[in-house]
């Protein structure tokens, strides 16, 4: 027959039927509710019973009432004609959001933060409802709030300076961007890694710092430290909200490998309004292997409110923001409690070892990346690789050479030119551009194209010409024709402009 509405039930429905073990009694107690005795049929030695008040039997909830009583050999049952159980699966499409009762899902209080990795949602797998943690879910959304890596050069590639060994006590002389320290009793040496196929399967990166400790140190002085460090500009760390009480959390990742074993330390360093540090610790489990480390920072670690209070703010300005340091060796002086942030110079915990006591002991980093929010290691977004160009052009904020990338910029003949039209007594000013803005008005150095003299220029004439008349600013600098010592000449050579934190 016709009907209105989703296709009804295909199959009849059964009713739930209870016997009784009968006495010499008129009252029995009823397995399910009843509002009242028509809602069953009474059936005593298989004679079908009248219902109702001077009847056979009445019945109200679970209380069923006999008019005579029963005895022992008698046979009695009932069938709950109100009481039918749907043995049918209604076909597809009957059930709507109106036939579920309200507070199956609208009723029900909203989360009022992010679930647990631990909470579950139900997916439909090919029609097979599953239960998903949350933590994978969240694992496939990348929240990063910054466009571009608060790291810069975190993969290693940009060398301006040069990829060879260089031995230092305290400054840029390698890879861009991380500045290398040490005023130990004795000496570590930097240079380019270049990972093997094993190497790049298993971290993704083509290139890593290496260092090697090549004088030893056995007892490191109260004062003495050995570490890397990136320097992050103060105005690229607004987002942080530092020194208010919606300071973010942060978090690092990086692989690292040494032949040294044990605890090791990074250091957060906040050094603008007022300083304050934070050692985090991490080990170094495996001799020789590449592992993946990802710390969090809280700007409330150690419970402290040093970061969520008005001593916490990082200026927006060009000055230093961050610095995050890699410790190799750090002195009594500058031990700290681990994961505590600390108005004082702590680097690290007691914990830290001592890189320098071996020649053997070598330390390998890539990978640098600083995020804003907490993660693990399941949920870290994914390194934010640019293109070559871009990572060359982020480092030239802070230096930049007029000779070609990865050419020895000491003697880089004619990489510069700059031609003297004037004539007479009357200067003609020369503007030379920079790539990009740099940080500030960066410190020039000016070589020689002949021979690698620093603070001359070589002419036309083959003699060597002081820059003396020189204008620098953040986006260029100038010189004037008088430099090159008389109309009609040329001077030609290379220059650096620095502008490192």
């Amino acid at each position: 027959m016709p009907y209105i509405g989703n296709s009804p039930a295909l199959k009849y429905a059964s009713f739930a039927v209870q016997h009784f073990t009968t006495s010499a009694t008129t009252t029995y107690t009823l397995d399910h509710a009843v509002a009242n005795e028509n809602d069953i049929r009474l059936v005593i030695n298989n004679v079908i019973q009248q219902p109702g008040s001077g009847k056979a039997y009445t019945a109200s909830a679970t209380t069923l009432t006999l008019s005579a009583a029963t005895a022992g050999t008698d046979t009695m049952y009932c069938v709950f004609l109100g009481k039918a159980v749907q043995t049918v699966v209604p076909p597809a499409g009957s059930v709507t959001g109106s036939t579920l009762a309200d507070d199956v899902i609208s009723a029900q209080s909203a989360l009022g933060a992010a679930p647990a990795d631990t909470d579950e949602f139900l997916v439909s797998d090919s029609g097979t409802l599953k239960r998903v943690d949350y933590s994978y879910v969240k694992s496939t959304v990348v929240n990063r709030p910054n466009a571009q890596a608060l790291i810069i050069n975190g993969n290693m590639d940009v060398w301006q300076r040069g990829t060879a060994t260089v031995t230092t006590t305290g400054d840029y002389v390698g890879v861009d961007r991380f500045k290398i320290s040490e005023d130990t009793d004795g000496s570590f040496s930097t240079e380019r890694h270049t990972m093997s196929n094993a190497e790049f399967t298993t971290t993704g990166f083509g290139y890593a710092l290496q260092a090697d400790c090549t004088g030893t140190d056995a007892s490191i002085g109260a004062t003495q430290t050995a570490e890397i460090t990136q320097k992050i500009e103060a105005q690229n760390l607004q987002l942080l909200q530092y020194g208010t009480s919606n300071a973010k959390n942060l978090t690092l990742a990086f692989w690292v490998k040494s032949s040294k074993t044990g605890t090791y330390c990074v250091a957060i360093r906040k050094r603008d309004t007022t300083s304050y540090d934070i050692p985090i610790e991490y080990s170094i489990s495996s001799a020789d292997t590449w592992e993946k480390k990802v710390l969090n920072i809280s700007p409330t670690a150690g419970s402290t409110s040093l970061i969520t209070s008005s001593g916490g703010v990082i200026d927006n300005n060009n000055g230093d923001g961050l610095h995050v340091t890699f410790c190799l060796a750090i002195g009594s002086n500058f031990q700290g409690t681990n994961n505590t942030w600390v108005a004082a110079s702590k680097l690290c915990t007691s914990n830290q070892v001592n890189w320098m006591d071996s020649t053997s002991n070598d330390f390998y980093l890539t990978g640098v990346q600083l995020e804003v929010g907490e993660y693990t290691s399941s949920t870290l977004p994914p390194f934010q690789h640019e293109s070559f160009g871009d990572n060359l052009l982020r480092c030239q904020r802070y230096l930049e050479f007029s000779s070609d990338y990865g050419a020895t910029y000491t003697s880089g003949v004619n990489s510069c030119v700059i031609m003297d039209m004037t004539s007479g007594s009357h200067p003609l000013y020369f503007p030379i551009s920079y790539n990009t803005y740099k940080r500030a008005a960066p410190t020039m150095t000016f070589y020689n194209g002949n021979d690698g003299a620093t603070g001359t220029w070589r002419t036309n004439a083959a003699t060597d010409v002081s820059i003396s008349g020189t204008s620098i600013s953040s986006q260029g600098f100038t010189t004037n024709s008088s430099d090159l010592g008389g109309d009609g000449r040329s001077s030609n050579g290379t220059w650096k402009a620095e502008s490192e934190l």
